[in-house]
């Protein structure tokens, strides 16, 4: 028997707040002049929000999903963030 494909996000509002805390300051975070990016937790997560909401148990441990904290959190560092160097304005 595989194993449950998770569903870490119970809206859309709440994959915006994961991913502005995680993949917008991380340096793995998409292109927009290429339209790529080199991490596959977001592209699972994107694939995820256009299709059925939930990522594979590999994506979801990567990503620091765990389905016994009760209550979940709302969002999480997650584990693979690579931080952008802060830029002087």
């Amino acid at each position: 028997m595989s194993e449950q494909r998770p569903s870490p996000f119970h809206c859309g509002t709440q994959v915006a707040s994961w991913r502005d805390r995680n993949c917008c300051c991380c340096t793995k975070d998409y292109k927009e002049a290429t339209s790529k990016t080199s991490c596959d937790i977001e592209k699972a997560i994107a694939n995820a929000c256009f299709h059925h909401g939930r990522v594979s148990a590999d994506i979801g441990r990567r990503m620091g999903y765990d389905p016994e904290v009760y209550p979940p959190f709302y969002t999480w560092d997650c584990p693979e963030r690579d931080m952008k160097e802060p830029r002087d304005e």
